[in-house]
């Protein structure tokens, strides 16, 4: 059946012609068949993802040293 079809497992999709994940969102623009490459910084002592949407529960803030 993984040879024909997407399968859909606890990480994403995985596709028939690799048997392996593809990565959210470069990679496939559904972010239910995708693994999200996440990136966090540190605001106010505090971890805030700040990539990709939809997941994201904050805004990329320049360092101090960059302003």
């Amino acid at each position: 059946m993984t040879e024909q079809n997407i399968h859909r497992g606890v990480t994403g999709g995985y596709y028939p012609e690799n048997h392996a994940g593809r990565c959210y969102p470069w990679q496939t623009n559904d972010p239910s068949l995708g693994q999200a490459h996440t990136i966090y910084q540190i605001q106010d002592g505090k971890q805030v993802l700040v990539f990709p949407e939809p997941y994201t529960n904050g805004k990329y803030q320049d360092p101090p040293w960059m302003k």
